[in-house]
């Protein structure tokens, strides 16, 4: 693509995730999904699925739906912001240790206790750069 066509593509997707956010602060949140899910579908066409342009774009579309109330739909669309982060800037990026975050933090919120836990001990492991126990016992 073109630096032109890309520019003009993040435009687009900007413009659609202002109006959403509109939307979605006003309560009209089937309105700001439908724009969520047009901001994915054109992320996927102009990107591609391995794109931090589609990652956003389903991360905005999650967090549409946890605001409407949709869980799985939300824990669906989180779950792959996840995985396709992990697959484009890596665990030790800020954006995938916060999707994970935005994820333990949607399942806490519906007692999924068991799930949401290692997902923040991942976080905090992250973001303190050591994959062993958070606390050392004598």
């Amino acid at each position: 693509m073109k630096q032109d066509d890309e520019v003009s593509a993040r435009a687009k997707l900007i413009a659609l995730n202002v109006r959403k956010g509109e939307l979605a602060n006003a309560g009209k949140y089937a309105d700001a999904i439908q724009l969520a899910e047009q901001g994915r579908d054109f992320a996927i066409q102009r990107f591609g699925k391995r794109h931090p342009a589609y990652a956003q774009s389903i991360n905005n579309l999650g967090a549409m739906y946890h605001c409407a109330g949709d869980i799985p739909r939300a824990l669906e669309n989180m779950r792959e912001v996840v995985d396709v982060l992990r697959l484009i800037v890596g665990e030790t990026h800020a954006h995938f240790i916060g999707s994970v975050f935005n994820l333990a933090q949607i399942l806490h919120e519906t007692s999924n206790d068991a799930e949401a836990e290692p997902l923040y001990r991942k976080v905090v492991s992250l973001l303190s750069g050591t994959d062993g126990p958070l606390c050392q016992h004598e």
